[in-house]
């Protein structure tokens, strides 16, 4: 995979963690607002291609560079509903600006994205992500139509950050 390529799909990782909703589940602890800046802690992913194992092991084999990669990545949701994703991996600086808006007991997240062939690489169908203290987990699926043809029945990515 060519450097270029690389570097967008760590910045889809790190934006895809910020796309749709986001949701509290800590009631304890008394903050569970998505505002300020969160830094990459962890990336997982849980794939199945029954009719291809070697294309959802390739998948899997290639997590551990790109959690590498992406170690220092952040994203901030400002009080003014903006959010900023900033990736600085392979010597490239990438940033991604979306808004958030409360509803319910989550937040709707709509990234601004003009880059068409990162969105090609991996799509992403759901984000849900639950605020517990200073841990920020995201969950996301993958398993678009495309996905499905090829022969995936599950593609989800977890993204973790930490305040």
């Amino acid at each position: 995979m060519k450097k270029r390529n690389l570097f967008k799909v760590m910045v889809l990782f790190v934006a895809m963690g910020m796309m749709l909703g986001f949701t509290s589940c800590s009631k304890d602890d008394g903050d569970d607002s998505i505002e300020g800046i969160w830094t990459f802690n962890s990336l997982s992913v849980d794939v199945e291609n029954p009719e291809y194992p070697e294309a959802a092991e390739g998948i899997r084999t290639f997590v551990p560079f790109v959690v590498a990669m992406m170690q220092g990545s952040t994203f901030e949701a400002k009080s003014d509903g903006t959010i900023i994703a900033t990736v600085e991996a392979l010597g490239e600086t990438s940033i991604t600006t979306g808004t958030y808006e409360k509803s319910g007991n989550k937040y709707i997240i709509t990234m601004d994205s003009d880059d068409e062939e990162a969105i090609e690489i991996m799509p992403v169908t759901e984000i849900i992500g639950t605020v517990n203290g200073n841990t920020l987990t995201l969950v996301g699926s993958s398993l678009d139509d495309e996905a499905v043809a090829a022969g995936f029945t599950k593609y989800d990515v977890k993204i973790t950050y930490k305040k």
